[in-house]
């Protein structure tokens, strides 16, 4: 029988105590790389966002968190090769847990956006090294990150790319086009919540409940055949699909005869201490720039496109049809952020919790059961602390992603949203612990290169009407007018060549961090003893 090991108590204290530092760090990076086009768009303000992230956050860590967790805890590092000394494993963990919170804290300090998933994974096997273990470590895992650093980056930047062109070829190069969106915003929506339920199907806690007869029934019953699976798939697609519906259309409908605008006077984001997003006063002179049927950035005022590297913001009528048509999108956009908010919590809730989660199993019940699930307690603690670290810091990495790397409008930030949704619940379901970072920077790259269907530099992509045949006929074809729109001009890429360094030096960084306090504390212990 495996023994617990109580004289570890002092590192489940201090590794918790990090693990929080951690989940708040990884909330104000990667919560906030969920809803940077979101809130950078403005379908969302960043006090909305705020409040959705804590509640969606937390659901997601609860139903679908341990999705992922054993396969950061359990792909990345054999736990039998510290059969012999599970001290070890209990100050590797810490120092992994410590490691990864520093490199965190540094690059959301600076508003960077980085992988939490190969910080984390990066010091699990730093301090696999230094412990002189290296047969400890599943290098496999390693490679597979490294191959992902070239081939998820191109794969969103293509997915999202090719989805922002479709959207404008079906769309938005066409005049009076708003009816037409709205009236199938339930077919955008229907489309995209299959992933979803999907992935909540087969990944539910039910399904996974031990030692619970309703979970074991239901497990029973789920997995007896394929009618079961598909009847349990289309009740809660049906479900979710409903309700967000509902709200998408009341959304668009409130906004519509508000004749709200997504561009706002105030660029500038600020954390929970300091709510003054979008909320300043204008001045006279910034008056005599907001006409009754248009709303721009005035030219006195200190907004985004001051800020090194950012580019230009949109301009808006509010009467136009294309001004409605991208309300209609700003509704389709939130129900979309809700979707990745879910997706990541599913993907990360695991990553904040992994080396805690490990320590106090290990310290309670010894090295086995330290291999067992992770309590859904500690998912419920990761997810509420990812939540209080997005609203506190989480607004310099909004910043980075939805303002200064690109301009990103309601349409833009629909296809961003849906691309990182999709991928990442797909690639979770797989129990691939995937960089959503690496997602959302790379679908707002690919929709970035896509320029819009009216911009100067674009002329050779007509505004095409619904019942215009003749014109259409005189057209140039679809393919050069879609290579025409292939542009760096609205993506800000020394920003990005700055962001493409950090995710190849973030696992090298946190491992070497991971290692050196590894080797500091093993050190100290014996010294002490």
């Amino acid at each position: 029988m495996d023994a617990a090991h109580p004289e570890l108590l002092w590192v489940v204290i201090l590794c918790g105590i990090m693990c929080v530092i951690m989940a708040m760090a990884m909330g104000a990076n990667d919560v906030a790389n969920a809803f940077a086009a979101s809130v950078g768009s403005g379908s969302l303000s960043l006090g909305t966002a705020l409040c959705l992230a804590f509640i969606f956050e937390i659901f997601g860590a609860l139903v679908l968190g341990g999705a992922v967790t054993d396969a950061i805890r359990k792909k990345v590092l054999r736990f039998e090769a510290f059969e012999d000394a599970p001290v070890e494993l209990g100050l590797g963990m810490l120092a992994a847990s410590t490691g990864t919170a520093s490199w965190l804290v540094i690059s959301t300090w600076f508003g960077m956006p980085v992988s939490t998933t190969h910080s984390i994974i990066g010091a699990l096997a730093g301090f696999g090294v230094a412990s002189g273990r290296v047969d400890s470590i599943y290098w496999m895992q390693i490679l597979y990150i490294i191959i992902s650093w070239l081939v998820l980056p191109i794969s969103a930047v293509l997915i999202s790319g090719t989805f922002y062109i479709l959207i404008q070829e079906v769309f938005l190069k066409r005049s009076n086009i708003y009816k037409t969106v709205f009236y199938l915003e339930w077919l955008f929506l229907f489309v995209g919540c299959i992933p979803l339920t999907i992935f909540i199907s087969y990944e539910n806690p039910l399904l996974k409940a031990e030692g619970d007869a309703i979970g074991a029934e239901f497990a029973k019953w789920f997995k007896s055949s394929l009618g079961n699976r598909l009847i349990c798939i289309l009740v809660i697609h049906f479900t979710a699909f409903f309700i967000l519906t509902s709200i998408a259309y009341a959304v668009t409908y409130c906004r519509i005869n508000s004749k709200w605008s997504f561009v706002r006077t105030n660029r500038k984001l600020t954390g929970i201490f300091n709510f003054s997003l979008f909320k300043k006063r204008p001045t006279s002179d910034e008056n005599e720039a907001v006409t009754a049927n248009s709303r721009e950035i005035p030219k006195n005022e200190k907004s985004i496109n001051d800020i090194e590297g950012a580019v230009e913001s949109p301009r808006v009528d509010v009467n136009s049809d294309q001004h409605k048509t991208e309300v209609a999108f700003s509704a389709m956009q939130i129900i979309a952020a809700l979707v990745v908010i879910i997706s990541h919590s599913a993907n990360d809730a695991a990553n904040a919790v992994a080396p805690f989660a490990t320590v106090m199993l290990l310290y309670r019940d010894g090295l086995i059961k330290s291999m067992v699930s992770t309590p859904w307690y500690l998912l419920l603690c990761g997810g509420a602390c990812m939540s209080l670290g997005l609203s506190i810091l989480g607004y310099k990495v909004i910043q980075t992603v939805g303002l200064n790397l690109l301009k990103v409008t309601p349409s833009r930030g629909y296809v961003i949203d849906t691309t990182v949704g999709n991928l990442v619940i797909f690639l979770c379901h797989l129990g691939i612990p995937v960089s959503s970072t690496q997602c959302a920077v790379s679908s707002a790259l690919g929709v970035g290169l896509v320029l819009d269907v009216n911009e100067k530099n674009n002329s050779g992509v007509p505004i095409i009407a619904l019942d215009d045949n003749e014109n259409q006929e005189q057209q140039p074809s679809c393919f050069k007018t879609i290579l025409a729109r292939i542009s760096t001009k609205n993506v800000s890429f020394a920003l990005f060549k700055k962001i493409l360094v950090l995710w190849v030096s973030t696992m090298f960084f946190s491992g070497i961090i991971s290692a050196l306090l590894f080797i500091v504390v093993k050190f100290c212990v014996k010294l002490a003893s």
